[in-house]
């Protein structure tokens, strides 16, 4: 005996299967984007470790340096880049020093740009733009950039001869 219901059920479990293959296939893509972002959220906090260690490593070697010996004597501009690394010449007295061109750390380039700064005579601000007539010898303007795939994370900052 057949009944007349028969092909309404195989039809039913045929949607059914579909739906679920949808709802699947919609998690699974989900799944990926969480998987994405998670990536490049750890690359940014990768990078952005980086540039903090950079600026770190500058105020230490500023610190430890005599200005006219140390930042003041480098070039500037960001066709000189630089990075630091550990001296070890001495396992009593470890210090930075400084090496040209940018460093490559697993997947990250990283540089330091170092740039000459002027101030404007009357407010002693910074200027936006470097005028060597105003120039401030005591000051450098520190770029670090870590670069990872397509992006590109920097900081910014100014370091003064406080020894003065």
């Amino acid at each position: 005996m057949i009944h007349k219901n028969s092909g309404f059920i195989f039809l039913e479990v045929i949607v059914a299967i579909a739906l679920v293959g949808i709802t699947f296939l919609s998690l699974l893509q989900v799944g990926v984007q969480i998987l994405t972002i998670a990536s490049s959220i750890r690359s940014t906090n990768q990078a952005d470790g980086l540039i903090k260690e950079s600026m770190e490593a500058v105020r230490v070697y500023r610190d430890g340096k005599d200005w006219q010996t140390g930042l003041a004597s480098l070039n500037t501009g960001s066709s000189n880049p630089y990075h630091l690394e550990i001296d070890d010449a001495d396992a009593n007295n470890l210090i930075w020093k400084w090496v040209a061109g940018e460093e490559t750390i697993g997947k990250f380039i990283r540089k330091i740009i170092i740039d000459k700064v002027s101030r404007d005579p009357v407010t002693f601000a910074i200027e936006s733009s470097y005028n060597s007539s105003h120039d401030n010898a005591d000051t450098r303007k520190i770029t670090a950039i870590v670069q990872v795939g397509a992006k590109t994370h920097q900081a910014v900052t100014y370091v003064t001869n406080w020894k003065k």
